[in-house]
């Protein structure tokens, strides 16, 4: 059983057909790439996915249950979270602050910041070996400190399904190669990962397997 099989999308806005009978097939376990030009219908896909946008028709399966639309709470629950280039958090938050945006830590009623500021030295730690100040802000990382929060802050939220849309857009070869590290330590420790990307180098390091997206259809499994 797949952890992700998008079957037959077809969505259309207004005269433009931006998915057409599209589908891919993430296994479990493994890392597979999406490939295409701008207009291809990457972005679509990935917003069906996520329950941002509702496919005309077609269907989506996660763990073999299948769904014809996804609310992005849903989504966030069944398990799937998504790593965008262009997410950002707030550059006046702290390190701990932005680690658990949305999901505090408390102490009674109150935001208990001394807590988040603990665990997210001990998470970065352990997950990447990072030793990241969490009182450090957001605004004063780079690019790739920055892209680690951001894995972080899913990875708290236990996923099956890490969806990575871009991700090295902003990075230097150097920071680009952490991540591709990065990727394929969370692959060999289990999770499902969809990757997209424009740099075929990336995608022939990284990927078990590829679509290949094509004016909204998918023409290839590579």
């Amino acid at each position: 059983m797949a952890a992700l099989h998008l079957q037959h999308l077809r969505k259309r806005f207004g005269a433009t057909l931006a998915l057409d009978d599209a589908s891919l097939k993430v296994e479990r376990g493994t890392i597979h790439g999406l490939v295409g030009e701008n207009g291809a219908g990457k972005s679509t896909l990935i917003k069906v996915l996520a329950g941002i946008h509702k496919a005309d028709s077609g269907q989506v399966s996660i763990d073999g249950q299948v769904y014809s639309a996804l609310s992005p709470r849903q989504v966030d629950a069944l398990g799937v979270q998504f790593i965008h280039q262009e997410r950002l958090l707030p550059a006046s938050f702290t390190v701990g602050e932005a680690l658990f945006f949305g999901h505090e830590l408390r102490r009674g009623p109150f935001v208990d910041r001394r807590r988040q500021q603990r665990e997210a030295e001990r998470l970065l730690a352990e997950y990447f070996e990072l030793q990241l100040p969490a009182g450090a802000l957001v605004g004063e990382l780079n690019s790739a400190e920055r892209q680690v929060l951001q894995i972080t802050r899913a990875l708290i939220r236990q996923p099956k399904i890490l969806v990575f849309d871009e991700p090295s857009v902003a990075l230097v070869k150097r920071e680009v190669d952490q991540l591709l590290r990065i990727v394929k330590r969370l692959r060999d420790q289990g999770l499902s990962i969809l990757y997209i990307s424009h740099y075929l180098q990336e995608i022939d390091s990284l990927c078990d397997e590829v679509t290949v997206l094509r004016n909204g259809r998918d023409v290839a499994v590579v």
